[in-house]
């Protein structure tokens, strides 16, 4: 039996059935194994496509989300730069603002470009810049009646503002920020003299008179003198003014002009030279520029030796204690 079945299959008809069932049989395997292959690729495809979709949904909602957030700031601060001019003008009626000085404050705001006008109020920083460009660049051009009005509303809305002290770091701008019983240094024909501050109005300054060996200096009208201070924290201020008025009663006392004349001292500046040269020098100790101090303090005579870059040589007639405050006045016609 076994025998007929090779004799069938080595016969023609049998090797006619394998030609015809063989590749069909090995097409549908072939076909079956490329279409795994397929769907394998389609579906890694298909989880980087949604991976890619993912991703870029996320950036897209980010980007999203920040210009939303952009535009809710500049739409919040438009809302607060439009609603400024109200704040300020509560801010002003609370703080008993005159009309004039309200002025002032609107027209300080337009000049300089304030865009959150309630800060001219609030902000000291603020307040002085726009304050020291005022005075420097438009008050020069008045007339001296409206000069002085400005001067007064700015001095007005700097004590209702509680800005009537400076920053450390800034220049004081005008000499209407001195205060009452600070001590000052006057200068007047190469000596120095201490003196205080006993009113500040808005006309002038007024201040008590020099003394020399115990008697009152008195200074003519329209004399220019120099007063210098120091501020703690701060250094030491120059400046220069004029006589205006002299007050005979109830006390003497002079009437200086007001003035945003003021120079700091920051880099001495000396002619080397040796000589023998007379000088006038007031010995205070650091008590002396606070307003509590009572203590009197004489003008004394010395001789300076020689100016050098490591300072000044001169002999005093008393000791001096090292790191004391010396304020010394001279001048020289010869050039080296």
């Amino acid at each position: 039996m076994l025998k007929n079945k090779l004799n069938y299959l080595s016969s023609g008809k049998a090797k006619a059935y394998i030609a015809v069932f063989l590749p069909v049989v090995f097409l549908s395997a072939q076909s079956s194994s490329t279409g795994d292959l397929m769907n394998a690729v389609s579906v890694r495809t298909l989880h980087y496509t949604l991976a890619y979709r993912f991703v870029i949904g996320i950036v897209i909602l980010a980007v999203l989300a920040f210009i939303i957030t952009l535009l809710k700031r500049i739409i919040k601060k438009a809302g607060r730069i439009r609603n400024s001019g109200i704040r300020m003008l509560d801010l002003a009626r609370k703080r008993a603002f005159e009309p004039n000085e309200i002025r002032t404050a609107e027209l300080l705001c337009s000049h300089y470009d304030i865009k959150e006008k309630d800060l001219l109020l609030l902000d000291r920083a603020v307040f002085n810049d726009a304050a020291e460009k005022f005075i420097n660049t438009e008050l020069p051009g008045l007339d001296i009646a409206t000069r002085t009005a400005c001067y007064q509303a700015l001095h007005s809305m700097r004590i209702k503002n509680k800005f009537y002290k400076p920053p450390a770091h800034m220049t004081l701008i005008t000499t209407k920020e001195i205060e009452i019983n600070q001590k000052l240094l006057l200068r007047i024909a190469n000596r120095e003299f201490p003196v205080i501050v006993l009113e500040n109005l808005e006309e002038y300054l007024i201040i008590t008179p020099p003394k020399f060996k115990g008697r009152s200096v008195l200074i003519p009208k329209g004399r220019e003198v120099v007063i210098s201070f120091w501020r703690p924290g701060d250094g030491h201020y120059r400046i220069k003014t004029s006589v205006v008025n002299t007050m005979p009663v109830p006390m003497l006392a002079i009437c200086l002009a007001h003035t945003s004349i003021f120079s700091k001292s920051i880099k001495r500046k000396y002619e080397r030279a040796d000589f023998r040269l007379g000088c006038t020098f007031l010995l205070v100790d650091k008590e002396f520029f606070k307003s509590g101090a009572s203590r009197h303090y004489e003008v004394k005579n010395g001789t300076i030796l020689n100016i050098s870059a490591g300072g000044l040589n001169f002999v005093s007639p008393v000791n001096i204690e090292k790191s004391s405050y010396v304020s010394t006045s001279f001048s020289f016609d010869k050039k080296f």
